[in-house]
């Protein structure tokens, strides 16, 4: 899923060059969003001044969102952002990864431990320490998926010293508790392309037989659920996230953000996309029945009314958040909630480094 803390950090003393996405989608628990036109915007808050900033935020519906701060706390809203409250401390790590199934159940990735909640994220329960299952302390996990409460997905790396570092997805079916390795086709011929070295990042199922996990150099692609998993081959890059908004419409974001691949076909073809300018996209969105909508590292939004072909600006005066000109935008995040709410939330850095989270309700 994503950048680390470590950038993030950077990115709020002042880099703002550091990048994140959250992204989570109804199709792929991946935050997305969707504007009608301009006019659709209905509601922009500026909540409190933080003392941290979130590293990751996830909206289940209109006025209800959790967040995660670079410290461990876990933060919710309840009136679509206007005010976060601080509800229990997890321990401090430089990855969290949200993934819901619906408003209720849904998991939290804390580095190589899962945790699970049925009543909106209020409470948490521990399922799994992943290092634990694989005996072994060579193991990274970024990338989770879950289908549904029971069928669920994991992608990262394994460390070994015969192999080196080498991409892992794992799967599920009773809810986490525990999880059997899949098969990647051809690890050699990868291995040997990219000199040993490759992981996964993040993996999405469009439905539960088709999915993708993307990493290091590779997008890998199955059709049977994961019981086999094949390299999508002439695609080059470093891969952070995908993400589908139908079964039709995805798309890769690479790890500088400059660039994007997109497919129209679930994953089939995939063709390269930029952005209008070298201003890399923080969050962004791709469908082919709503605009897109992107939310740059300046802080600007544009809109797509051909999935990401042509760009224009939404108008300054739409997304217009800073209060004094020495702000900054540090990163965003884009959602579409299980009402099908679409929710937009930029970290706006203080010049006296408060942290601002300022939601939009797009839709």
């Amino acid at each position: 899923m994503n950048l680390d803390n470590m950038n993030r950090i950077k990115a709020i003393c002042g880099l703002a060059g550091a990048l994140l996405l959250a992204f989570t989608s109804l199709a792929c628990q991946s935050n997305e969003a969707a504007a009608g036109s301009t006019g659709s915007i209905y509601a922009q808050t500026p909540s409190q001044n933080l003392r941290e900033s979130f590293s990751e935020v996830i909206f289940l519906t209109r006025n209800r969102g959790l967040a995660l701060g670079v410290s461990g706390n876990l933060w919710i809203t309840t009136n679509s952002g206007q005010k976060w409250e601080s509800v229990r401390q997890f321990k401090k790590s430089e990855r969290y990864k949200f993934n819901f199934v619906n408003s209720q159940e849904g998991f939290l990735m804390i580095d190589e431990h899962l945790w699970s909640t049925t009543d909106s994220g209020a409470t948490w329960i521990s399922v799994t320490d992943f290092k634990d299952i694989l005996e072994s302390e060579m193991v990274n996990l970024d990338g989770i998926f879950f289908i549904d409460a029971k069928s669920g997905w994991a992608v990262g790396g394994k460390y070994s010293p015969k192999r080196g570092m080498e991409g892992l997805i794992l799967e599920t079916t009773d809810g986490g508790r525990s999880w059997n390795q899949q098969v990647i086709g051809d690890t050699q011929g990868i291995i040997s392309t990219r000199g040993g070295k490759w992981d996964l990042r993040d993996v999405c199922f469009v439905n539960p037989k088709e999915g993708i996990a993307v990493g290091k150099g590779v997008v890998l692609s199955t059709r049977n659920g994961g019981e086999l998993w094949q390299e999508v081959k002439g695609l080059e890059g470093i891969f952070e996230d995908v993400h589908f908004s139908s079964d039709k419409v995805g798309w890769i974001l690479e790890k500088n953000r400059e660039a994007s691949l997109i497919t129209v076909n679930g994953g089939r073809d995939w063709k390269q996309l930029k952005w209008p300018d070298a201003n890399a996209a923080d969050s962004v969105f791709m469908d082919s029945r709503f605009p897109s909508l992107l939310s740059k590292v300046t802080g600007e939004v544009l809109i797509s009314h051909d999935i990401g072909t042509s760009w224009t600006s939404s108008g300054s005066e739409t997304f217009a958040t800073k209060k004094k000109p020495s702000d900054n935008f540090a990163y965003s995040f884009l959602n579409r909630a299980f009402d099908d709410s679409i929710l937009l939330t930029r970290i706006l850095i203080q010049e006296d480094g408060d942290s601002v989270p300022v939601t939009t309700v797009v839709r």
